[in-house]
């Protein structure tokens, strides 16, 4: 941990590079200061780093306080100078668990800051694992790779559209969001979901999304118009469990497979290719049924005669 009057870092590389390495450990950093206080802080070309030996799961917290809400940043990336890399990296296998958590003036202040070049990389294992982010995510080298298992990612506190990348290889996620209120899930999330787009979402193995504390009687006018798309690809996914509050699948409009993104997930190209060939075979192509009219007496001229 690092305790400043004024500035205080917890693990800070200007100079090289800094590893904590733990077998099936807990690691907890801290920084605080009256001025700013970060837990991890990486410029230049200097690189942080957190880690598990290989096959064994890592659970880490990271806090950062200061007097001012936005000069406490959990992971910061870039700085003056630019550059710096932040890397926390779990190994958990399927019987494990990797947990990290992120913290920055309890959730007011900014839990991943990357500018300058600078990256902040957080991956997880073939475990069940979960990250939480508590804080705002701002710039555009923040990146989040769950691995394997069934993980999920907890997001309270504004995400910058184009500020975070997420992804779980091998595996699949649920998305929990955090708001105050109705309002504020759409000014922080809305943005950045809307910015990804459902389909590289979903192609990235987000599985299920849940709104804490959402009350679907009560929603903005914008809501649905700006989550309709991720909800209907994640229901057309995985199915009505995979949302939360599940009231807000019967807000969509219909639930069949011609509906907004619903369809682009229910038909991938390659069935569309099926379906030519069998419309082909059975005599439906274009072609063929304008000789099929004309031979019935059904052509054009002829029905404008009748």
């Amino acid at each position: 941990s690092g305790t400043g009057a004024a500035f205080g870092r917890g693990m800070f590389a200007t100079d090289g590079h800094s590893t904590v390495t733990t077998t099936s450990g807990e690691v907890k950093v801290s920084g605080s200061g009256a001025d700013s206080g970060c837990g991890m802080y990486a410029n230049y070309d200097d690189a942080n780093t957190i880690e598990s030996t290989i096959n064994s799961p890592l659970t880490v917290t990271i806090t950062a306080s200061a007097d001012t809400a936005e000069k406490a940043i959990a992971m910061w990336a870039g700085g003056k100078y630019g550059g710096g890399v932040n890397r926390i990296t779990g190994h958990s296998q399927a019987n494990g668990t990797d947990s990290i958590t992120l913290t920055a003036n309890d959730g007011q202040g900014i839990a991943m800051l990357s500018d300058n070049g600078g990256k902040n990389i957080i991956t997880t294992g073939a475990g069940d694992d979960s990250v939480t982010i508590n804080g705002k995510v701002v710039g555009p080298g923040n990146e989040i790779d769950l691995g394997g298992g069934k993980d999920t990612l907890t997001l309270n506190g504004a995400v910058e559209a184009g500020s975070l990348k997420v992804s779980s290889e091998g595996g699949t996620y649920t998305l929990v969001l955090q708001a105050p209120d109705a309002e504020s899930f759409v000014a922080r999330y809305g943005d950045w979901i809307t910015a990804i787009g459902a389909d590289p979402l979903i192609a990235g193995g987000l599985r299920g999304i849940s709104f804490v504390g959402l009350n679907p009687a009560d929603l903005p006018a914008d809501f649905m118009t700006t989550f309709e798309g991720v909800l209907e690809a994640i229901y057309t996914r995985a199915g009505a469990d995979a949302i939360v509050p599940p009231e807000l699948i019967h807000l969509l409009p219909g639930h069949d497979s011609d509906s907004g993104f619903a369809a682009s997930f229910a038909q991938t190209d390659a069935e569309h290719h099926t379906q030519d060939a069998q419309h082909d075979a059975a005599g439906h192509a274009g072609d063929t049924q304008d000789v099929q009219h004309a031979a019935a007496g059904y052509d054009a001229s002829t029905q404008d005669v009748q």
